[in-house]
């Protein structure tokens, strides 16, 4: 059978509408990735074997002045260097180098403490094959030979750009990454006699896409090669790249196989041969650091083909963890993209043109096993739920020994019915609106806050950046009947009441309306803030709200005021010929292995929390500080808030607490009345913008409303 790799996107043409599958698949073949049921099909996809460098610190002693300086390949050694400060009397550094199997060699003494301080922000360290070390700082550049004399000193204050990275080649010559401000990364050789500098303009490593302007520099098989999406030789006489392994259709991800990989960055590679390729990743403290050796493969498998809008970077890395963990399935991802130059309405009609094909796919018993985010169910997944286009994951949960009450509600509670589980969130994002509690009057009911925000003289904007349509939104998403507004058992509704009246008052006031609200000549006082708490440095407890005035104000929920989640749910199709296989990866989401990643923004496994936490508070021990940061509501500066190793007891019995508080009582927004919320804010805009009044709006809200909820009934 031939080998095929594992991705495929969906793209509209702008015209037609007419979907392309455009698979990405090696050139002996040309085919569909389509699921076939549990036989087993080839790929080429890209093995990862891993190497740590142990910890040069606990080898040392964390007492020790310890710091990282590189971590690079020397030769085809993957080495790091370190320094060890104040090591003698007169306060000078020692440096060392640190190899894989735990042995330290002793490079220089007596190095000025200057050169070690701040590693990586002020001066930058490389080695070369010859012992000669490389100390930049800008586009400055020190050389020094093997016993610390300075070879020369180069001074490019007046540059316009600075070095990035440095590497040699095979070729034995020294390469930089020079990064100007105006053009991006640029290619450049340095004369390791001289110290000159010469951009080699000949190579253009520009793209149209400015988010494809940055690289990392390594070593090819011939000369310097760069690391994008996929690795390509250079050959600076011609100014010629060429492609020598590419990622994109692999399950490797760029940002790495670590659990810190946002930190973990690609600091050095180089290419072994042709489709292999290691790859250092390292922190800026040097741990962990790590090497992988990657090689272009054959592996059989069964397919598991997820479908989505956009494969966010944190599901990307946990399917190439799966693909690379699991023996028998392989996750193939489908993802839809929009053609290019759309207008609103074209990329709207677009996918929807996708997302009813995709439904009469399932309803066939054929089309994707996973599907992902409301976005690809057409954005209504209560009528996919009603037309059994989704399994029900309690059954899979309860042959897995997965135990709800082991999880806090949000892993499970996005798409729900009922008892009844649709879809798991293992990586849920958390939400909290904060407010002036003297404006609000202490109230924390829709009803109260309406009416204090009705009462109060003051010029103000709710919240910054949200227009009045958004603000409307605001306050009524977190209803499931809009206020009693709907009565879903009945199927009746009534918008012609005060609140809602009251509401439109209030969205059309403290609507944001300028389209630079985040100039700071221009700043409005706003009554409220949202809050991301990433963790608990980033959530506000009760003592710290109430020192700055501030009170919990939403989001805004039928049964109270808690915090909101979001997040992309994860469904199987009901359709699916391998779900076995899509259960597999789910319940590997929602394993400790993957719950442990201290990337996520918060574990949803109780057990794990505990874990998380313990890992954040070290932080903050010893001289390490951190920092949360927030926004004056009056003045819009910036307000930071260090957290020293004496707030520990407040951090352990009040801030974690509340974090933990506001992780088990976040809420989703309802699902059942969010297209009749669309239906409103489509319509309210004509009174924000005058065209219509209160009552000739509410009128045609109702009209479109009955007509919705006689085509659906009251379910």
């Amino acid at each position: 059978m031939p080998a095929k790799f594992y991705e495929r996107s969906c793209y509209y043409e702008k015209k037609n509408f007419i979907c392309l599958l455009v698979f990405l698949m090696c050139t002996m073949f040309m085919g569909c990735c389509d699921n076939a049921g549990n036989e087993k099909e080839i790929y080429r996809d890209i093995v990862i074997e891993r190497t740590d460098f142990p910890s040069f610190r606990e080898a040392f002693g964390k007492s020790k002045y310890l710091q990282h300086l590189e971590t690079q390949f020397l030769g085809e050694e993957p080495i790091q260097l370190w320094a060890e400060r104040y090591a003698a009397e007169d306060g000078t550094s020692k440096i060392y180098q640190w190899e894989l199997d735990g042995k330290a060699k002793l490079l220089l003494e007596g190095i000025p403490d200057k050169f070690t301080l701040n590693a990586g922000l002020e001066y930058n360290w490389y080695m070369d094959l010859e012992g000669c070390f490389y100390i930049w700082y800008g586009s400055n550049l020190i050389k020094m030979d093997s016993q610390g004399r300075e070879l020369f000193r180069t001074q490019n204050d007046a540059a316009a750009w600075t070095v990035k990275k440095m590497c040699q080649a095979p070729d034995k010559k020294i390469y930089l990454t020079i990064d100007d401000p105006k053009t991006g990364d640029r290619l450049a050789e340095l004369d390791a006699d001289s110290g000159d500098i010469t951009i080699l303009e000949q190579v253009e490593t520009r793209t149209d896409d400015i988010f494809q302007n940055s690289f990392w520099l390594g070593a090819g098989i011939n000369g310097p090669a760069i690391f994008q999406s996929g690795i390509r030789e250079v050959d600076t006489e011609q100014g010629e790249m060429t492609h020598v392994l590419n990622f994109s259709g692999t399950s490797y991800n760029t940002s790495g196989s670590g659990f810190n990989a946002e930190k973990e960055l690609v600091v050095d590679f180089r290419m072994v041969e042709e489709e292999c390729v290691e790859v250092i990743r390292s922190t800026s403290s040097g741990s962990p650091a790590y090497v992988e050796h990657l090689s272009l493969k054959e592996v059989e498998k069964i397919p598991v083909v997820l479908c989505t809008t956009t494969v966010e970077s944190w599901v990307r890395q946990q399917i190439s963890r799966f693909n690379q963990e699991n023996e028998t399935y392989h996750i193939v991802i489908e993802e839809w993209i929009a053609a290019d130059g759309l207008s609103t309405a074209e990329y709207e009609e677009s996918l929807k043109d996708y997302v009813t094909r995709l439904s009469i796919e399932i309803a066939a018993g054929k089309g994707p096993d996973i599907l992902i985010g409301e976005k690809i169910l057409g954005g209504n997944v209560m009528d996919m739920i009603a037309k059994g286009m989704l399994e029900d994951l309690r059954p899979y949960m309860e042959r897995s020994g997965i135990r709800e009450e082991d999880y806090f509600p949000i892993a499970f509670s996005a798409w729900r019915w009922g008892e009844e589980i649709y879809g798991i969130c293992p990586d849920p994002r958390i939400y909290a609106l904060e407010a002036d509690r003297d404006i609000l009057q202490n109230r924390s009911d829709i009803r109260g806050i309406t009416e204090a925000l009705l009462a109060y003289q003051g010029e103000a904007v709710y919240l910054g950046g949200m227009d009045s349509t958004a603000l409307l939104r605001l306050f009524l998403e977190g209803s499931e009947t809009l206020w009693g507004m709907i009565d879903w058992e009945k199927g009746t509704f009534d918008f012609s009441g005060e609140l809602f009246l009251n509401l439109l008052q209030v969205a059309q006031r403290y609507g944001e309306t300028r389209s630079n609200w985040d100039n700071p000549e221009n700043f409005i006082f706003s009554i409220a803030q949202k809050d991301y708490f990433r963790d608990y440095y980033f959530t506000p407890s009760d003592s710290e709200l109430e020192s700055q005035g501030l009170m919990l104000a939403g989001w805004l929920f039928d049964d109270g005021c808690h915090a909101l989640a979001e997040g992309s749910p994860i469904a199987i199709s009901s359709g699916s010929d391998v779900k076995e296989g899509a259960w597999e990866f789910l319940c590997f989401l929602l394993g400790d292995e993957i719950q442990e990643d201290y990337t996520l923004n918060g574990s949803v496994k109780k057990s794990v929390f505990a874990g998380y936490a313990d890992k954040l508070l070290e932080k903050i021990e010893g001289d390490n500080l951190a920092a949360a940061f927030s926004q004056d509501r009056t003045t819009g500066e910036s307000i930071t808030r260090i957290y020293e190793e004496k707030d520990m007891e407040f951090i352990k019995t009040e801030k974690i607490p509340y974090y933990e508080k506001m992780l088990a009582e976040a809420k989703y927004l309802p699902l059942r009345s969010a297209p009749i919320l669309d239906i409103i804010c489509e319509e309210a805009e004509d009174y924000f913008n005058g065209n219509k009044s209160a009552e000739e709006v509410i009128n045609v809200i109702e009209n479109r409303v009955r007509l919705y909820v006689n085509e659906r009934g009251s379910k």
